[in-house]
């Protein structure tokens, strides 16, 4: 028996950010795991060797990888959750030993608090979304000195971990209790969601999206308003099936605001 086919159709698509990747990986991810098969099709040139040489399409399709002579690519990585080794070597060379990486900052105290919140997400993968396999990209933009990343997994979603311990329906709502100091489902911070820690950690210089079953929330960046610049909404009839997280690392708001126009190559080179 044929299994049905699920098209992926590109020909609109001139640009992809390389940590939306993530996001991509989940979808092709759960129509792998409901027996269908993937096509992507139409994709541009320019598109094609960039998800090449960020490791997705020699990931997905097993097609041959392509130097990054930019040297801004950080590659797409799918693995273990709970190797936490594995995670802390593709942390290591492809983030914090990449050339941009002190364009962006020099700061030790901004690596530690990235390492150390990734790792924390990763405990939540596979303590509390009933799966085991974490996806990684991301991408700097040296012209603006930005460094972006998202993980991502296809577990039972942060609403649905957390339901039973508030009385809240809405799922935006749901994830925004999830960030709250003291709402841990473990007594151990490290061992629970630990999303307090993680937003604190990783909205010091940028903003913190996270993308959960029908939840969108938005951190900006910190403030003396603390939670007053926090953005939600529900999705409705486009539930995410698993989690999404973003984050950014902007060093230069100035300069970012003066030189993204409707070219977003020009941030990358």
């Amino acid at each position: 028996m044929n299994q049905p086919t699920i098209e992926f159709d590109f020909s609109e698509t001139r640009f992809i950010n390389g940590e939306m990747t993530v996001l991509l990986g989940m979808l092709l991810t759960e129509v792998k795991k409901s027996g269908k098969k993937y096509k992507l099709c139409n994709i541009a040139d320019s598109v094609s060797k960039a998800l090449t040489r960020n490791n997705f399409l020699p990931y997905f399709l097993g097609d041959t990888s392509l130097t990054d002579s930019y040297n801004n690519t950080i590659k797409f990585y799918c693995g273990d959750a709970r190797n936490d080794s594995s995670l802390n070597e593709y942390l290591n060379e492809q983030v914090f030993s990449n050339n941009h990486w002190a364009d962006v900052t020099q700061n030790q105290l901004e690596k530690e608090n990235i390492s150390s919140a990734i790792h924390e997400l990763a405990i939540n993968v596979y303590e509390h979304s009933t799966v085991n396999e974490v996806l990684c990209c991301g991408q700097y933009y040296p012209k603006i000195r930005r460094l972006s990343f998202a993980l991502g997994d296809n577990g039972i979603s942060i609403p649905a971990s957390v339901s039973s311990k508030t009385h809240s329906n809405n799922d935006s709502k749901l994830i925004d209790w999830a960030t709250k100091k003291g709402t841990s489902t473990k007594e151990e911070l490290a061992s629970g969601l630990g999303l307090y820690s993680v937003k604190n950690k990783l909205t010091s210089s940028g903003g913190l999206t996270i993308i959960s079953r029908n939840g969108y929330w938005r951190k900006a960046p910190n403030n003396n308003l603390d939670e007053a610049k926090v953005t939600m909404f529900d999705l409705n009839h486009s539930p995410l099936n698993g989690t999404f997280i973003h984050f950014s690392l902007d060093m230069d708001e100035r300069v970012t605001n003066n030189i993204i126009n409707n070219d977003p190559q020009k941030i990358l080179f």
